[in-house]
């Protein structure tokens, strides 16, 4: 695997969470490296696309915060997720808005729930970022992606 979690999230109703959600993760134990964009990106001759695209394809798995702006038609973050669909990165789904709807190409994967207690949902999410390091995450993945 590589070394980072790359977060994917509107930045009209899901930037407070991503930045508290990217602390957290980085701070924790045990700690995790992530690529959001507000901190990432690099002001270069690189387009901020070719960035992103290589944020996606060098990282470990994709946490999609999904928010109504995030999941609804024409977001930006589905081009995000797609584009790690394509690169068989694991797609973790994040409920943050209780009105938010899971995309149909994620219906197979479970969402981890934050509407109702921010820890409770970090705790859940640390324990499947561990569970996808081991041998049976890695092996369920491979199942997902069979059968996508």
């Amino acid at each position: 695997m590589n070394d980072h979690f790359f977060i994917s999230y509107s930045r009209v109703d899901g930037t407070d969470f991503a930045l508290r959600l990217a602390d957290e993760l980085v701070a924790g134990q045990p700690p995790y490296r992530v690529w959001v964009d507000q901190r990432e990106m690099r002001r270069s001759r690189q387009d901020w696309d070719d960035q992103l695209t290589e944020a996606i394809q060098t990282c470990d798995g994709l946490v999609f915060v999904m928010t109504v702006d995030s999941t609804r038609v024409g977001s930006g973050c589905k081009d995000e997720w797609v584009w790690a669909l394509k690169y068989k990165k694991p797609v973790l789904p994040l409920l943050v808005a209780r009105d938010a709807q899971l995309p149909f190409r994620l219906g197979s994967r479970q969402f981890v729930d934050f509407t109702v207690e921010f820890e409770r949902g970090l705790a859940q999410l640390r324990r499947d970022l561990l569970w996808l390091g081991t041998p049976d995450g890695q092996l369920r993945e491979l199942q997902v992606r069979l059968a996508e």
